[in-house]
């Protein structure tokens, strides 16, 4: 929907006040209010002042081409970030990364869908958030650079991406964590996943050896990660974490990565081998693959 932004979230705050006193039911002024296409380019020139002018709700639809997002772009909570498609827009962070960091509850609730997003420096950054879906993303590292690093996030589903590229793929932080990751790919990082261990919270003086070693070696307790339907193929897979019971260790046959084209070729084992479950399935009935394309699909 194009739209006047400025003006039109004049009304929607007006619409939100008349609400509080008309008490009105079943389906208020301000729901009506709610959930607008912000587009760009069209609605704003850039990424940063959609997520100025949006509210809860909104989402930001990106068109074809490169975007940019640093550390002033602050999203809202309930907000949709998407793209055409992982091989038609791109959102290329620069050396600072871009940190989306929830205050309190602040930014709850964010989709990333459909967009690829390039790391060149720091990682995408996600912090202090309940509520966080990727979908048919694809998260690429250059000069080693880690792609996404989760902190302090629950409720985190991360379905039908590809990972790549990166000198850690995926680094899980600060707890507690409750990810789960489904039907996507790990491929040429230098680590697909790394779950951090937590600093010994005394003088290391006070610690002897042999109980720092102990205590390096158990695993998190406030790191859930459910891995479900993967495919991984990097120089090493993992590190304080294990594949799942129906991961795969596999070159997934990408079409022609160096030339960043990541559809699958005939014969890939990601085709018809994600999660089996019929809501997974792909959009011609046929049982779900693995990784943001469908099979067929070219760039």
């Amino acid at each position: 929907m194009n739209r006047k932004i400025i003006d039109m979230g004049k009304m929607r705050l007006l619409s939100a006040v008349l609400t509080g006193f008309l008490a009105v039911n079943a389906v208020s002024i301000a729901a009506i209010a709610d959930k607008y296409t912000i587009r760009v380019p069209g609605d704003c020139k850039t990424i940063k002042e959609a997520c100025e002018k949006s509210l809860p709700g909104d989402t930001i639809f990106l068109g074809e081409g490169d975007f940019s997002a640093d550390g002033s772009t602050i999203f809202k909570g309930n907000t949709r970030l998407a793209g055409h498609g992982a091989d038609r827009t791109t959102i290329k962070l620069g050396r600072e990364g871009l940190s989306i960091v929830s205050v309190n509850g602040s930014i709850n609730n964010l989709t990333l869908e459909a967009l690829t997003i390039e790391v060149d420096g720091f990682p995408l950054s996600v912090n202090g958030m309940n509520g966080l879906k990727m979908k048919n993303c694809i998260l690429r590292g250059k000069n080693l650079s880690t792609c996404l690093k989760i902190s302090s996030v629950e409720n985190a589903v991360i379905s039908n991406c590809d990972i790549i590229n990166g000198g850690y793929g995926l680094q899980l932080w600060q707890g507690p964590i409750d990810l789960t990751i489904r039907n996507s790919i790990f491929y040429n990082n230098r680590v697909g996943i790394f779950v951090t261990k937590p600093p010994i919270m005394a003088n290391p003086n006070d610690v002897s050896e042999k109980d720092a070693a102990k205590y390096w070696q158990k695993p998190r307790e406030d790191v859930y990660l459910k891995l479900e339907y993967n495919i991984f193929w990097d120089v090493k897979d993992f590190i304080d974490c294990k594949k799942g019971e129906h991961d795969l260790i596999s070159d997934p046959k990408f079409m022609n990565p160096s030339k960043d084209d990541y559809s699958l070729k005939a014969g890939s084992p990601c085709i018809d081998s994600g999660d089996p479950d019929k809501q997974y399935n792909d959009p011609d009935g046929s049982r779900g693959d693995i990784g943001a394309f469908a099979a067929g699909r070219r760039k």
